[in-house]
């Protein structure tokens, strides 16, 4: 029960993360240079899960079998996720500053 709510808050986290990223990172660049709408947030959580539907391969069932994450192990992986998407932001804003 703990691992799937964990789980399910992470999944939730990642989804926010990402699609802020993605929406701030649209916003500074491809509305402004090519003319287009901003995206809302939950248009960009969207745009996020399908881009992560395309890029993301279905596990097989040994792959599942043998994987055993801990709660710990995905409290970490998604804590280096948002450090990647803090990073991303801060380029991203450097270069938006910049231009």
């Amino acid at each position: 029960m703990e691992r799937s709510l964990i789980s399910m808050i992470t999944l939730f986290v990642r989804l926010l993360v990402g699609g802020f990223t993605l929406k701030i990172l649209w916003n500074w660049f491809i509305a402004n240079t090519f003319n287009i709408n901003v995206l809302a947030l939950y248009q960009a959580i969207g745009v996020y899960l399908v881009v992560m539907y395309f890029r993301t391969t279905q596990p097989t069932y040994k792959q599942i079998k043998e994987a055993h994450s801990t709660s710990e192990d995905k409290i970490f992986d998604s804590m280096l996720f948002i450090a990647y998407c803090a990073v991303v932001l801060l380029v991203g804003w450097l270069i938006h500053i910049i231009l």
